[in-house]
């Protein structure tokens, strides 16, 4: 009965996500398709959907213990980062395409919004190991862990990724006067980014450290669609129109098929053999998940482009997404992990706690930005 419970957990997000939902008109496409408002509810959506999977991950332990329907959460993390990489991608190209003296603005603009939330929420994280596992630290390993050198907070590692995709943003399209030039350069730098990070293996110690493990570079190739789609989005949106019921269908097929692909590789190969041979198993595992991100991308675009979604929940928990993301994670771990409690209860308390918390945490940052950014559209 509880593995039947549990799934009350993603039926309650696919009912937040889609309460209030408008369908666009027979053969048209919904006026507000990629528009900010519907990319930040989406990433909240996917937001909520991260903390469900990393609680599974828990509960489950990795996929080793059945849990009912909800175990394949332990695999689908990868599709809600890989949203948020492709609305990174798509939000850069169209903005640098469109607005005026975007580059002017972009450090002081773009940097802020994502840091400030990033080193807030890494000194709360200090005090909470330094006062509830009274942790003794040096000068040197407080400023590694607030700075972000080390990740007290492993899920804050899509922070440092972005980070330095922003960087080769900066630098290509501030640099190269030919926009086209430079957004060649960029997805070169971003798969460049990818290999480095394939080859890198994982931690072996205690701490977390940047670019070791394969959620770093397992899903960022949708950054990389989300550039494509934002260069090209007339083109590709006016044939995806054209031919919608086909292209749906068959995204779904292939979104099954890259689903069983994906988890055949992981089971079979994985990303833990770090034998020179073994690098080969890895390459079909990464090359299987990073389809799988793609289809299923392109799936919720198809929705998007007839479902316009929206609805007072959802619309706040986007406005907090950011914080929300990072703040989870010392719920999940370091408050509630070794807190002996039904499977069920974890999840409505990790949940419950992670989104108070931010809702308490959350306007101290957002005043924090708006200080340093006054302009903070």
């Amino acid at each position: 009965m509880e593995k039947i419970i549990l799934n009350i957990y993603p039926i309650i997000l696919l009912v937040v996500t889609f309460f209030g939902a408008k369908r666009s008109e027979k053969g048209e496409v919904a006026s507000e398709f990629l528009s900010l408002s519907q990319s930040k509810r989406i990433q909240g959506a996917a937001c909520v959907a991260i903390i469900i999977h990393h609680v599974t991950q828990q509960i489950t332990q990795y996929g080793y213990i059945d849990k009912g329907f909800i175990t394949i959460f332990n695999c689908l993390g990868i599709l809600f980062t890989a949203l948020f990489f492709f609305f990174s991608g798509y939000g850069l190209i169209t903005s640098v395409y469109t607005k005026d003296n975007y580059l002017k603005k972009f450090p002081i603009k773009r940097f802020p919004t994502v840091l400030i939330p990033f080193w807030v929420i890494n000194i709360l994280g200090v005090l909470l190991v330094v006062i509830a596992y009274h942790v003794r630290y040096d000068l040197g390993s407080v400023l590694s862990d607030i700075f972000g050198y080390t990740l007290i907070n492993s899920n804050a590692w899509f922070i440092v990724e972005i980070v330095f995709i922003y960087i080769f943003f900066y630098v290509l399209f501030g640099l190269i006067k030919n926009r086209d030039v430079a957004f060649v350069l960029l997805a070169v730098a971003v798969i460049l980014l990818i290999i480095y990070s394939y080859f890198q293996g994982h931690d072996t110690g205690a701490k977390a450290h940047w670019f070791k493990g394969e959620w770093w570079y397992n899903s960022t190739i949708a950054f990389v669609f989300g550039m494509l789609f934002a260069r090209f989005k007339d083109g590709i949106t006016s044939f995806f129109n054209r031919h919608y019921k086909v292209i749906l269908v068959l995204t779904i097929i292939l979104l099954i098929v890259t689903f069983y692909v994906q988890l055949y590789t992981l089971v079979r190969y994985g990303y833990y053999d770090e034998r020179m041979y073994g690098k080969y198993g890895r390459l079909l595992t990464l090359l299987a998940q990073m389809l799988f991100c793609l289809v299923f991308t392109t799936f919720v675009l198809l929705l998007n482009m007839k479902i316009t979604i929206g609805n007072r929940v959802l619309t706040y928990i986007s406005g907090i997404s950011i914080e929300l993301y990072l703040i989870h994670g010392f719920f999940v771990e370091k408050i509630f992990g070794n807190v002996r409690m039904g499977d069920i209860t974890r999840f409505a308390v990790v949940i419950a706690c992670s989104i108070a918390c931010t809702a308490i945490v959350s306007p101290a940052i957002k005043w924090l930005v708006k200080k340093v950014v006054p302009d903070n559209r």
